[in-house]
This record gives C-alpha cells, sequence and structure tokens, in this order.
C-alpha cells in the first residue's frame, strides 16, 4: 500500500478488514510513525495524503 507525505510516495500498510474503519499507516524517516483511521463511511469523501507540520 503507498501512502502520500509532503507529495511523495512511501510504503505503508493497510487493515482493512474491520466492517466500520479503515486504517493506514507508515514508519517515518525521522523514526516516528504515522497512522490513520477513518470511518468507512466517510472514505468516499476524503483523501488519504499527508503533509509533515514544520516548526512545531
Amino acid at each position: 500500500m503507498d501512502l502520500v507525505i509532503d507529495g511523495l510516495t512511501v510504503t505503508g500498510a493497510e487493515i482493512d478488514t474491520d466492517p466500520f474503519v479503515y486504517a493506514i499507516g507508515t514508519k517515518l524517516p525521522t523514526g516516528g510513525t504515522l497512522t490513520a483511521v477513518v470511518f468507512r463511511e466517510h472514505l468516499p469523501y476524503v483523501g488519504l495524503s499527508f503533509a509533515q507540520r514544520r516548526g512545531v
């Protein structure tokens, strides 16, 4: 599964077995982990791409 972070495609993982939610995640180059869980009923209305917060 591919994810987009700051416009770059990275390899991730998905959990697509729950009837109510869809989950994705990936390890970040900085050592952290990105995860997201979305209710399945909302999936048609959202795009799953991500951006890093800067200057925090």
